[in-house]
């Protein structure tokens, strides 16, 4: 009797191991290095603010950041592979509205979707602004109205159809009724160089990419597109100063996790971005490139998604844009 009794209390116990290492299997968050994919070529802006904050982050979580690149087809390489990854908490994702808005918003076959990602926090966001080169005179509404009196005579270069700066100054121009001729670049050192040789008259682009040239000179920034005047270029009105209310713009990079990672592990990365957002030295090399730190709750990021959806689909739609990967 004794005997049966034991043997039925080891086979039970040998039924409930499989319970048990599952439950030994996972212990608190994180217990092994994260890796953040970058959408994006080394050395870019969003590769350098991933880098940059992986260090205050890293001391924060108690494990290692190991940062990857993944660039290809508009981020849409990276995004997909972060998308099909394990929602662990282990594989993220450092990209930003173009990845999150425009690609859904642009193109026919996207092998991704919105709803395969959940947002962590927002990490950094870059002002617009309108550049032109040194031979267009004026302040921009006396070169609106010259492009008016002679729209074949201006042409302005952006990095992409669909880009944000494509989409800035299509949405300058719609409401005047013009349709200038854009140029598209493949970067922004490209439309530089011909803005510069007198190619095309103007740009918009990030703050970042186009301040050092503004300084040396060789281009002149006519405004920026954030609420209030940048410390770096004072002297520079924005959009809202010169009556454009709607006009306030920024690039934006952030930090997301593939869908049905837990709650509570999107509640500890958060809390990690805001911390590493507040460490000093973080703050000094991010804003020393132009960008501007920021961070947020995971409903703040949900809520500005689906805003800037909102915001850039009547225009892509007004121009037709629709994008092909294939193609």
């Amino acid at each position: 009797m004794n005997r049966g009794i034991t043997r039925r209390a080891l086979l039970s116990g040998i039924g409930a191991l499989p319970l048990l290492r599952i439950a030994q299997a996972e212990p608190a968050y994180p217990s092994r290095p994260i890796r953040f994919e970058v959408p994006y070529g080394a050395g870019g802006a969003v590769d350098v603010a991933a880098r940059a904050i992986s260090k205050p982050m890293a001391t924060n979580l108690g494990q290692s950041i190991i940062v990857e690149n993944r660039a290809g087809a508009n981020t849409v390489i990276g995004a997909e592979y972060v998308a099909r990854a394990r929602p662990d908490g282990y594989t993220l994702m450092v990209s930003g509205s173009t990845t999150m808005v425009l690609n859904p918003l642009l193109y026919k076959n996207l092998p991704y979707k919105v709803s395969d990602f959940v947002p962590v926090s927002l990490m950094t966001r870059v002002p617009m602004v309108a550049a032109v080169n040194e031979k267009v005179k004026g302040t921009l509404p006396e070169i609106i109205d010259q492009i008016r009196k002679a729209p074949n005579s201006f042409t302005y270069g952006h990095t992409g159809f669909g880009g944000i700066g494509h989409l800035l100054g299509e949405s300058l121009f719609m409401r005047y009724g013009l349709h200038i001729v854009s140029v598209p670049y493949r970067g922004f050192p490209a439309t530089a160089q011909d803005m510069i040789g007198g190619s095309i008259q103007a740009t918009f682009e990030s703050a970042a990419a186009v301040l050092p040239l503004h300084k040396a000179g060789k281009v002149r920034i006519v405004a920026v597109s954030s609420p209030e005047r940048l410390a770096e270029m004072p002297d520079v009105p924005t959009f809202v100063e010169l009556g454009f209310p709607d006009l306030v713009v920024y690039a934006w990079f952030a930090m997301l996790a593939p869908a049905g990672t837990p709650d509570p592990v999107i509640r500890r990365l958060a809390q990690a971005v805001a911390a590493g957002s507040a460490d000093p030295d973080y703050r000094k090399f991010v804003e020393g490139t132009g960008q501007q730190v920021a961070n947020g709750t995971p409903e703040e990021m949900a809520s500005l998604i689906e805003s800037e959806t909102n915001r850039w689909r009547p225009i892509i739609e007004k121009l037709n844009l629709k994008l092909n990967l294939t193609s």
